[in-house]
């Protein structure tokens, strides 16, 4: 049996990588307890290397950098592909349940491939697209890959895509802007 002194004394560095690599660790990951039972070692940790470790109420741990290039480039992406995904949800969903983060982290999941390809997507949805230099179908599925390697969504066995808890904070983004267009 390992006392509280043990598990204190084995490393952490497959949790710390995950991290690192960018990735969502929500409260299904194996990693999460590990983080929450170590928390103020894991935020020195990471502290030190430049990143600030957040925990999200929704249930799930990730990395925050203040200095962002390349990180600004795909998180714009990803939260253009967020905001087109919504809108194209809500155009075609077939049910009366609202449009929240309980619908999309639907186990069932959505065909993301279908809905956000340029063919059919109208002129002003495909226009911000492109914008963010998602300019054909292949550039969206390296985004939706990316959004996958950080823990924002995951493809189903049956080939569809699921938002995963994270996704609550690029809904909390889109929710902001909203308010703040709603505001001018």
């Amino acid at each position: 049996m390992k006392s509280q002194n043990d598990s204190d004394s084995q490393p952490i560095f497959g949790t710390l990588w995950h991290l690192l690599r960018g990735r969502h660790i929500d409260i299904d990951n194996s990693h999460y307890g590990e983080i929450k039972e170590r928390q103020e070692e894991v935020s020195s940790i990471l502290d030190a290397l430049g990143f600030r470790l957040i925990h999200d109420e929704m249930g799930f741990f990730y990395l925050q950098r203040d200095t962002k290039s390349e990180e600004t480039i795909t998180s714009a992406k990803i939260c253009t592909l967020f905001y087109v995904s919504i809108q194209r949800l809500q155009e075609t969903k077939d049910t009366a349940n609202p449009l929240d983060i309980n619908f999309l982290l639907d186990r069932k999941g959505f065909d993301l491939d279908t809905l956000l390809s340029h063919t059919n997507l109208d002129d002003t949805l495909s226009r911000l697209l492109r914008d963010v230099e998602l300019v054909s179908d292949e550039k969206i599925q390296d985004c939706l890959k990316d959004m996958n390697r950080l823990n924002f969504i995951e493809r189903l066995p049956s080939g569809n895509w699921r938002f995963r808890r994270a996704a609550s904070r690029l809904e909390q983004a889109a929710r902001k802007y909203a308010d703040y267009e709603e505001e001018e």
